[in-house]
């Protein structure tokens, strides 16, 4: 199971497809799921996007669903999405 630490929290993550394709989608479960919510999409779609596959890590591992988790949250999906080069991400 691939890990990467960003901005101090350990961030569980799958990553597929080609990291130059400048498509990406990102793939964020919701609150009490985890990443095998997406299960084999991510891998599928990587024929035509660089998809990478996050897990919420306070919210997995602890439960803990506060604003403040939350917030965490956004500041490490962001940065591991600014760390590979992207710069915007349009949220549908």
């Amino acid at each position: 199971m691939p890990f990467t630490e960003v901005k101090g929290i350990n961030t569980y993550y799958e990553e597929y497809g080609d990291p130059k394709n400048s498509k990406l989608v990102l793939f964020i479960h919701g609150l009490g799921d985890s990443s095998a919510t997406w299960r084999d999409i991510p891998e599928a779609l990587s024929k035509y996007f660089h998809t990478i596959n996050i897990d919420l890590v306070a919210i997995v591992t602890t439960g803990d669903m506060s604003i403040l988790s939350m917030i965490k949250e956004e500041i490490v999906v962001l940065a591991m999405v600014s760390e590979r080069g992207f710069l915007s991400i349009l949220l549908y």
